[in-house]
């Protein structure tokens, strides 16, 4: 589980019938067991939060000697005991040893048979300013049609895609998985430009920037500004002049100027109707390249290379942008009041022309209907309640009540969505919380309670777990840091609102998991930390300046450790070039921020 760590994963494909052949394999085993070891958090411990340290050893080993003590440096052993049960998890068994109680600030070590650790913190917050990087670094670097004025170069960067873009012909596939269908309901034609050059962020190590990615980003930046205050300072977004400048202060909160960035290209991808495109993406010819993306395309319009645009209709797309747009517009009010009203406009536009047109669910780039039980309650049961957060308006009540049958029993189990991700379906739990505390008593209100305590359930299991927290079936093939974030979200809103069966200190270790603390994980998956083995990256940009061997960006959020929930492997499959760990999404950097804002306050 370390970077670069040495491991072959070996996988068969067995015929089906009809082959006979035969292949040998020859496996040297190494000479011993791996030893056991000791998991704690070396960037400490909160005083109010759970603590424990987990001892390690290999599924079938004899269980080592599992006597130790918690010191505190200047007074000597404050607690002895011995590890609790063994708990089996992936190839490994797992004993905890909790200090839960000790709560009094300063500096303990473990100490045990194998050795003593490192001497670790115990104070207010672990988590106070982890995410400063991922603000104030990343992405700034990941800005689209923006200049970047930076004193490090390895910031900084020229405006891109300043020609965005142009519509895409009918009935196309991209290598990325976007789709264009048939493309009624728009003025321009196949070729035609559409002016889209403002706001938003490269999705991940390619460019192109979607619906999906753009709106659930934008819409936690917005929450995390709204919910934790205003952060801090640092930098001046220029918008007329498409420029951010860091070390410059404006007297504005650079978290909500990141998600007004973000608003600004939804607001640019809507049509003067209401319709929503679904993204804007690098033709096939484009797509991969190693160049920077100021590089990419002249900038120039109507010179051929411009990126397209996928202009049809998806019903979801109309509900996930107008979620970003009544966010925006409530969190916006006091400080631009002007771009508050278009943001509000644009959401109640956006939200009439679904009601015109109706439900369309069609396969593209971050959107499979598949088999999703409920996802379409799910999304607009979000959308309706976002609406009337930001509008107080009786319209949207009303639609909500027309729903409280199904919110009432609303599946939060797979098939359906089980918890909030940037893709298919919106998760509906955390906004009939926001919602609850606004609702008069009756059947709407007791609807979202039954809702709610069903979703905090499943989670309140999950996170409890030990030693991970989560099923085993959550260790996705290609990382699983968005999952961890997503649930301190999760647990953030449900937790807030009162409902039964679950705490935010529940959320704890999922926190830890990102920040390499965890005992399952080692590795900090967040570049820039202080503490060893940050996360690299891959992207056509750091392609561009380092070479295919990749690079760092600080506070970039890598994917994360992955593996096989059936053969009981985890791994970070951090090969020379291997993209699919380490590409740095921009909606996980999103709910990184908000994650760590929730678990410091």
């Amino acid at each position: 589980r370390r970077w670069q760590g040495y491991f072959f994963q070996l996988s068969l494909y067995l015929p089906r019938d009809g082959d006979s052949s035969t292949a040998v394999f020859h496996i040297t085993l190494p000479d011993s067991a791996p030893a056991a070891g000791l998991r704690f958090s070396p960037l400490g411990y909160p005083a109010s939060g759970r603590k424990e340290a987990f001892l390690e050893w290999p599924w079938g080993a004899a269980r080592p000697d599992d006597r130790a003590s918690l010191e505190k440096k200047g007074l000597g052993a404050v607690k002895t005991r011995r590890f609790g049960p063994a708990e089996p998890f992936m190839g490994f068994q797992f004993a905890s040893l909790s200090f839960t109680e000790i709560n009094e600030p300063g500096d303990y070590r473990i100490v045990w048979a194998g050795g003593a650790s490192p001497w670790f913190p115990i104070k207010a917050s672990v988590f106070a300013e982890t995410a400063d990087a991922t603000l104030d670094d990343f992405l700034p670097w990941q800005m689209c049609h923006a200049e970047v004025v930076s004193s490090n170069p390895g910031l900084a960067h020229r405006a891109c895609h300043l020609d965005d873009g142009v519509r895409v012909k009918p009935f196309f596939s991209h290598p990325d998985g976007f789709r264009s269908y048939e493309v009624d309901g728009t003025p321009y034609k196949a070729g035609d430009p559409i002016p889209c050059a403002i706001g938003g962020w490269h999705d991940a190590g390619d460019n192109d920037l979607n619906i999906t990615a753009q709106s659930h980003s934008t819409h936690r930046l917005a929450l995390a500004f709204e919910e934790f205050g205003p952060g801090h300072d640092r930098a001046t977004l220029d918008v007329p002049g498409k420029r951010w400048i860091m070390d410059r202060p404006d007297g504005v909160s650079d978290l909500l100027q990141q998600a007004e960035w973000g608003l600004f290209w939804l607001l640019a991808v809507q049509q003067a109707d209401g319709r929503i495109y679904a993204a804007v993406v690098e033709r096939p010819d484009h797509y991969g390249a190693e160049k920077a993306p100021e590089d990419v395309t002249d900038g120039l319009p109507n010179t051929g290379d411009e990126n397209d645009v996928y202009a049809d209709y998806h019903s979801d797309a109309q509900m996930k942008a107008s979620i970003a747009y009544a966010a925006c517009a409530r969190v916006l009010k006091a400080s631009d009041p002007a771009l508050a009203a278009r943001a509000l406009d644009a959401a109640r536009k956006a939200m009439a022309y679904y009601a015109s047109h109706g439900d369309q669910e069609r396969t593209t780039g971050y959107f499979n209907p598949g088999s999703k039980n409920e996802g379409r309650i799910h999304l607009q049961a979000s959308a309706y309640a976002e609406m009337f957060l930001a509008t107080d308006e009786e319209i949207w009540l009303k639609k909500l009540n027309a729903l409280a049958p199904a919110i009432a029993s609303l599946q939060v189990e797979w098939p359906s969505p089980r918890r909030s991700m940037a893709g298919d379906w919106v998760f509906a739990p955390p906004f009939l919380a926001r919602l609850l505390p606004h609702l008069t008593p009756g059947p709407l209100k007791d609807a979202c309670g039954q809702a709610c305590s069903g979703a905090a359930k499943i989670l309140g299991d999950q996170l409890r777990a030990r030693p991970w927290p989560a099923e085993r079936y959550s260790m996705w093939r290609s990382g699983n840091n968005g999952f961890m974030l997503n649930q301190v979200y999760d647990a953030y809103y449900l937790a807030k609102a009162g409902i039964p069966g679950l705490s935010m200190a529940d959320a704890l270790s999922s926190g830890l998991w990102v920040l390499g603390l965890h005992p399952l994980n080692n590795l900090p998956l967040v570049s820039g930390l202080s503490v060893p083995g940050p996360a690299k990256i891959y992207s056509g940009r750091i392609h561009a300046r380092n070479g295919f061997a990749g690079g760092w960006v600080p506070g970039a959020v890598v994917p994360g450790i992955g593996g096989s929930a059936d053969s009981k492997v985890m791994s970070y499959g951090d090969d020379y070039g291997y993209y699919i760990y380490n590409e740095a999404c921009i909606y996980t950097a999103a709910e990184h921020i908000f994650a760590m804002a929730a678990l410091s306050a």
